[in-house]
C-alpha cells in the first residue's frame, strides 16, 4: 500500500459519542448498533486513511448518562473497546490502561477543569453521551 494515502493522527484523541452505551450483556443487535456509533465517532474525529496505532495506549471513557442508568459502569468498557478494534488501534490488546468513570447529571456540576470536548458537549447538548480519550502514555496518566 502506499504510505502517502496514509494521515498521522495525533495522541491524545479525543471524541464524543451521542446515546447511551450498551452494556455487555445488551442483545447482539444493540451491541452492533452501539459499536457503529462508536465508529461514525471515531471516523468524525480520524481523517479517512488514518494509520492505526499498533503500540500500547490507554483509554479514558467518561459516561454522562440523561438519568441513573439500571448497569454497572464496568459492563460498557468492552463494547467500546471492541468498537474501536481497527479504526483506532489494530487489536484492544494494546490496550494497557482503562479509566471509566460515570457522571451522573446531579454530579456534573461538581466536575472541575472537565476536557474542552466534554465541556463543549455539555454546553452544546445534555446528556446522554460518552467522552473517550485515547493517549500513548498509559503509565504517566495513572500517576
Amino acid at each position: 500500500m502506499n504510505d502517502d494515502v496514509f494521515h498521522e493522527v495525533t495522541l491524545p484523541l479525543e471524541f464524543m459519542v451521542s446515546g447511551t452505551p450498551v452494556s455487555l450483556q445488551g442483545s447482539p443487535k444493540s451491541k452492533s448498533a452501539w459499536k457503529q456509533e462508536v465508529r461514525k465517532a471515531v471516523h468524525a474525529t480520524v481523517p479517512e486513511g488514518a494509520w492505526l496505532f499498533e503500540h500500547k495506549i490507554s483509554v479514558t471513557i467518561y459516561d454522562f448518562p440523561a438519568d441513573t442508568p439500571a448497569g454497572d459502569v464496568d459492563n460498557i468498557v468492552k463494547v467500546i473497546l471492541d468498537a474501536m478494534n481497527g479504526t483506532v488501534y489494530a487489536d484492544d490488546n494494546q490496550v494497557a490502561r482503562v479509566a471509566v468513570q460515570r457522571f451522573l447529571p446531579e454530579e456534573v456540576a461538581n466536575f472541575t477543569d472537565p476536557p474542552n470536548v466534554v465541556a463543549k458537549a455539555m454546553a452544546i447538548g445534555d446528556p446522554p453521551f460518552v467522552f473517550i480519550r485515547v493517549s500513548d502514555d498509559p503509565i504517566g496518566e495513572a500517576q
